[in-house]
């Protein structure tokens, strides 16, 4: 005898049916699948928070100053108050934010028109000038992204804007690490856009004008010893547009004064080596050496050395840098009214040697059982140049970090 089809089905599902009723009730669906977890955003931790404030003194004499006699040279006084601060802030395991802004006030004897053709050390406070005290802002971004453990991705960018001239920079960095992070190779490029008024010498403002810079940089860094670390690197800038801030100007031989006229375009090489190395009192020395050469003809070698000891929370630094350099092709301190060509008689352009010492001194204070740590920084620096300028300035810093 054949039972019908119906009646079998249902004798097979009876058993199944029955054990379902028998554990958890009546049989029912099977339950949907989980939702999925939530997504949460990288956690946000500040990794440290600064503040400083430099003060900078200039003082000397350059024939391409207008502040002073006509066959110059002219003052060169200068002095700078900025406070700046920062915060670095990470986003996760693999981003790193830097943000930095600073406020200079500058007061400044050279590009101040009002002294024209009057004796040097003519008192400036008696002068009603407005455009001798100068404010600048600026702020700096910098993002490093860890693309993978050996591998960092960069952007930096700034803008600047005092009242006769803005700027805005845009970089991009990359560095990749190899044989067990023993070597770094980096490379960065780096444009800057300026605009900025047009000065005739005797102060008068007329349009305005551009100036850009490019630049780009190879770098390698080499563990030597477990103790000692080098780095090599190659910097190559462009700079295109008008090069002179167009207040400058020169002595002419006939004893009146004339503008400064340069090229448009300038090629910038350099080339600079440095090494680390650990001493084993706690304390580190770094010695540094640089060469550059220029389109206009210029030429310097620079030579610099830091040494540095942990006393403690204490740590103490000292250095000192000796840099000299030749002239670019058409400078001079007068020049021909008649003749035609470039013509400059700014000082940072002449052939000059300088030297400067340096000492600072920083204290680490624990805060916390987390690694957290105030610190407090104080640095000065004297610097000396063979073509009567002198510059000081002297820095403190009050910082957090982690």
């Amino acid at each position: 005898m054949r039972l019908p089809v119906g009646a079998a089905v249902l004798l097979l599902l009876a058993p199944s049916a029955a054990r379902a009723e028998t554990v958890g009730g009546p049989f029912l669906a099977p339950p949907p699948d989980p939702e999925p977890a939530p997504v949460r955003a990288p956690v946000y931790r500040i990794e440290s928070v600064a503040a400083r404030f430099t003060y900078f003194d200039q003082d000397g004499l350059g024939y391409q100053s207008a502040a002073g006699p006509a066959a110059g040279p002219g003052s060169e006084q200068t002095t700078i108050a900025e406070p700046q601060s920062e915060v670095v802030a990470a986003l996760g395991d693999r981003l790193v934010e830097r943000v930095a802004v600073s406020v200079d006030i500058i007061t400044a004897a050279s590009p101040n028109h009002k002294l024209f053709g009057l004796p040097v050390g003519t008192p400036v406070d008696v002068i009603s000038s407005p455009s001798r005290i100068n404010e600048a802002e600026q702020i700096d971004t910098d993002s490093t992204y860890a693309w993978s453990r050996t591998t960092n991705l960069g952007l930096h960018a700034v803008y600047h804007l005092e009242e006769p001239l803005e700027s805005w920079g845009l970089g991009a960095l990359y560095s990749h690490s190899f044989a067990d992070d023993n070597t770094v190779v980096s490379g960065s490029f780096y444009q800057l856009v300026d605009w900025f008024d047009n000065f005739t010498i005797d102060g008068k403002r007329f349009g305005r004008n551009v100036r850009g810079t490019s630049n780009a940089n190879l770098g390698v860094t080499q563990l030597l010893t477990p103790t000692t670390v080098a780095l090599l690197g190659y910097g190559f800038t462009v700079q295109s547009g008008t090069l002179s801030n167009t207040w400058q100007s020169v002595p002419l031989a006939d004893g009146t004064r004339g503008a400064e006229v340069v090229p448009r375009r300038r090629l910038r090489h350099a080339v600079s080596g440095r090494i680390l190395q650990w001493l084993p009192w706690q304390g580190a020395l770094k010695l540094g050496l640089r060469f550059y050469a220029d389109s206009w003809g210029s030429t310097a070698e620079t030579v610099d050395a830091a040494l540095s000891q942990r006393l403690g929370r204490l740590t103490l630094e000292v250095g000192g840098r000796y840099h000299q350099q030749t002239a670019v092709d058409f400078f001079a301190i007068a020049f021909d009214p008649a003749a035609a060509g470039y013509r400059t008689s700014d000082s940072d352009l002449a052939a000059l040697h300088a030297t400067a010492v340096s000492a600072g001194a920083r204290w680490d204070q624990p805060i916390g059982h987390q690694g957290h740590r105030l610190y407090f920084g104080l640095t000065g620096e004297h610097y000396v140049r063979t073509n009567n300028l002198h510059v000081d300035f002297i820095s403190g810093a009050l910082g957090w970090e982690q």
